[in-house]
């Protein structure tokens, strides 16, 4: 991992060519010399090793449930540190170029790491349109566009609906939540994805629900690969 993050070091570096030279966490600081990150928010970023370690907590989350080619996030999420400022930044004070820099960045270490190599298309968890155009955007699909464009693969944002507006997961046990979107997510008639290797994308994982349910509506002679931003528990 260490030969990948002076990799990644050296690409955050070119961003600075086209972002402005503040720490995309606290948007206070100045960041590091070819980072995105200001030491003090850097010490507070825990990267998972899912991208090298095949038997980790993410793709044990869904053993049982589904087939999993792999699964993987790129931060632990943890309350009170960077990650935390970095997801609300993103999602809810309209920093969207957070999540196209965070997605190249987990596209580089996937490819260093040779994991997702086949991978064919990038799928982001769709929201209810109604809470997307409240919002602006959906954090998911910046994020899978950000992965995708390093991977040089299609991203379809389109070809997963949300058509059940369910209530919020936030304050739900698992059984809960897998209930609350059992029946929240179709398949776009308009997108043939049979025989491929789908990578969803989700900006955190808890339960593994939603990605669950949006598993189960892909044809089954798909690959199926998840991919997000952090991991977190109820």
């Amino acid at each position: 991992m260490k030969n990948s993050l002076l990799s990644v070091n050296s690409f955050r570096g070119l961003l600075h060519l086209f972002f402005p030279k503040i720490c995309i966490a606290c948007d206070d600081e100045v960041p590091m010399r070819n980072n995105v990150y200001c030491l003090e928010c850097q010490q507070e970023l825990y990267y998972t090793d899912h991208l090298v370690n095949s038997d980790n907590e993410f793709e044990r989350m869904f053993y049982g449930r589904l087939k999993l080619e792999q699964g993987a996030a790129m931060f632990y999420y943890r309350k009170k540190t960077a990650i935390q400022k970095i997801i609300h930044r993103f999602n809810y004070s309209g920093a969207k170029e957070i999540g196209k820099i965070l997605g190249n960045e987990f596209a580089h270490l996937m490819i260093e790491n040779d994991w997702g190599g086949d991978v064919d298309v990038v799928i982001p968890v769709p929201m209810h349109w109604r809470k997307e155009r409240k919002r602006g955007y959906n954090q998911a699909t910046i994020l899978a566009f950000g992965i995708a464009e390093v991977l040089k693969v299609k991203c379809l944002p389109e070809a997963l609906v949300k058509a059940e507006a369910n209530e919020s997961q936030t304050k739900k046990s698992r059984a809960e939540r897998v209930e609350n979107v059992k029946t929240a997510f179709t398949i776009n008639v308009n997108h043939k994805l049979d025989k491929l290797h789908v990578l969803l994308v989700d900006d955190v994982l808890t339960t593994g629900a939603t990605l669950e349910a949006c598993a189960n509506v892909l044809p089954q002679n798909c690959k199926i690969s998840m991919a997000t931003l952090a991991i977190g528990r109820l």
